[in-house]
């Protein structure tokens, strides 16, 4: 399931100053919705910085029976 940041990041700089990011994701469980807070992402450019939520863009499916038969759950 893709991952998206909730809002858009607005950093002041210029060409050539480099941007830097990190993201920082949690376990997420079957079946959570779209929209859920799965993790943080973080820009910086020189000194400054700003962090948004990293959230699901769609619902995380539930594992068919399939998986479940393999996987004993």
């Amino acid at each position: 399931v893709p991952v998206v940041t909730a809002r858009e990041v607005w950093l002041p700089g210029w060409p050539g100053v480099p941007v830097h990011g990190a993201v920082a994701f949690r376990p997420v469980p079957p079946g959570a919705p779209s929209g859920t807070q799965v993790g943080v992402a973080a820009y910086a450019v020189g000194v400054e910085r700003q962090t948004v939520p990293a959230v699901l863009s769609d619902t995380v499916p539930e594992p068919d029976w399939w998986w479940r038969l393999l996987h004993g759950r």
